[in-house]
């Protein structure tokens, strides 16, 4: 999405700094990008629909092609990615793994939801995408005491009216042990 996010069309495009969260061991460093004033917010999504579409529609392709894409893509858009705390090497190979497992169009639909109110939807995202074969859902697990917090509830909202992903809430209980003496 770095293209679309630090696009220097953008009257509302700046350059920020950020600290570089890897360099914690050897000193304060400043990474320097470029991003909207709104990015992050609806007004964003709002404002940038057009711009929005356009550049999801481009990236629409075949799987092997998106992986690509993202692979050439990587490079570039590494001081954005410091930025949203999205560089770690499992993050990566998270999304290397969506990527192979996900149809393209639910990535599409999945960064759509994201660029339109990053803040706002970042949080809230089930723990697990369980996938075997062609097939997958997410899943969220409880224990019989744990309960949706506000995030995990707009999730859950936006997935049933808009996302339209599979989901299973799974609730995990502790299960006695029967002694052998007891047995």
């Amino acid at each position: 999405m770095w293209p679309l996010i630090e696009d220097a069309s953008d009257p509302r495009c700046r350059i920020v700094g950020v600290a570089d969260r890897r360099a914690v061991d050897t000193g304060m460093k400043i990474v320097w990008t470029r991003r909207a004033s709104d990015f992050g917010k609806p007004e964003y999504g709002v404002r940038r629909a057009k711009a929005i579409e356009k550049h999801l529609s481009a990236i629409i392709c075949e799987p092997r092609d998106l992986q690509q894409l993202f692979d050439r893509w990587l490079g570039p858009s590494d001081d954005l990615g410091l930025y949203l705390g999205g560089r770690r090497a499992d993050q990566i190979q998270a999304a290397r793994q969506l990527i192979e497992i996900l149809p393209p169009a639910s990535i599409v639909e999945m960064l759509r939801y994201l660029v339109e109110d990053y803040w706002g939807r970042r949080s809230g995202w089930p723990d697990l995408m369980i996938f075997r074969d062609h097939e997958f859902f997410f899943a969220e697990v409880k224990s019989a005491t744990d309960k949706l917090g506000n995030s995990q509830q707009r999730w859950l909202r936006d997935n049933r009216e808009r996302l339209h992903f599979p989901f299973k809430l799974i609730e995990v209980r502790k299960k006695e042990l029967e002694t052998l003496a007891g047995a």
